[in-house]
């Protein structure tokens, strides 16, 4: 049953902040929530890490008046079911990614993504190298982070058995589960932030969020083998909005970025950390539009 024009809600879902037709898609593994607002050129927008497609809310209500925007929740994520026994992998990731692309018939892809979100889609795109016609990425990387000390320490806290069996028995909040994971929650206001919480309610939605910090120690040939296949997509037009003072992937990130990707633009931003869209909604939207309008149908700079 094709169920991608169904409606949903959530009780704590505010719709002042995220007032968009919630869509669904069923795949085998579990239903997943999408919006898809606007028309034209599309511009799908892929979520990292333990956020939701909630991030892309402003950019999304900004660019939709010029573009389709299509913004996937991931299964484990937002408003998409959790099952205890799926696939929460970033291939697996992927995988439902090109689904989901492929059952909506998207050619000539601009992708926009964040975080794990960009190991993601840029996974799809080494596949699909002729619909991918541009990208957009904010802090993120595309390399082993096996050996990184803050990851090290984040599974030990998030993804340690023993710390799992004891949140499970005393059915602890999500306040005490994920504000680690969240580098800029201090920054938030608490209404917007309970709006990141809320889908991890019940420490049984929490098993997607738990096995992304897993993947981050456990998956690094595959990250290395995304990063050694770059060529790709190096040849595509990319845009790099970068917060320069996140702690984790910063100014030494997007150097890496940079260099691997000369042709691509950056827009470095002091003073901002990890979540760029949720600090900077409106450069970034400003970013981006001028980014998508300064190309042909091909993917190339348009003559001026």
């Amino acid at each position: 049953m094709d169920t991608r024009y169904a409606t949903m809600s959530s009780s704590w879902l505010s719709r002042d902040d995220y007032p968009f037709a919630s869509r669904l898609m069923a795949t085998e593994e579990g239903v997943m929530h999408f919006v898809d607002e606007g028309r034209g050129h599309p511009v799908v927008f892929v979520h990292g890490g333990p956020t939701w497609s909630f991030l892309y809310r402003a950019l999304i209500a900004d660019l939709c008046r010029d573009f389709r925007c299509l913004a996937l929740d991931h299964l484990g994520f937002g408003l998409s079911e959790k099952p205890e026994r799926a696939d929460y992998s970033p291939q697996a990731h992927a995988r439902r990614l090109g689904e989901f692309i492929d059952r909506l018939g998207l050619e000539e892809v601009s992708i926009v993504a964040h975080d794990y979100g960009a190991a993601i889609a840029l996974a799809w795109a080494r596949e699909n190298q002729d619909r991918l016609r541009d990208f957009v990425v904010f802090n993120a990387w595309l390399w082993s982070l096996s050996d990184d000390p803050f990851v090290r320490k984040l599974n030990q806290v998030v993804a340690n058995p023993l710390n799992l069996l004891w949140q499970k028995a005393l059915n602890m909040p999500p306040k005490f589960f994920l504000p680690v994971m969240f580098a800029d929650g201090y920054k938030l206001h608490s209404t917007t932030f309970n709006q990141y919480l809320e889908p991890f309610r019940k420490v049984s939605e929490r098993r997607g969020a738990v096995d992304f910090v897993r993947s981050l120690l456990h998956d690094g040939k595959w990250f290395d083998g995304l990063w050694a296949d770059r060529r790709a997509f190096a040849g595509k037009r990319s845009l790099l909005i970068w917060g320069l003072d996140d702690a984790w992937q910063g100014e030494a990130s997007l150097t890496r970025w940079a260099d691997a990707f000369p042709l691509s633009k950056v827009v470095a931003l002091p003073g901002i950390t990890n979540y760029v869209p949720e600090h900077v909604p409106r450069r970034c939207a400003a970013e981006i539009r001028m980014f998508l309008s300064g190309a042909s149908s091909r993917g190339v700079l348009a003559a001026r």
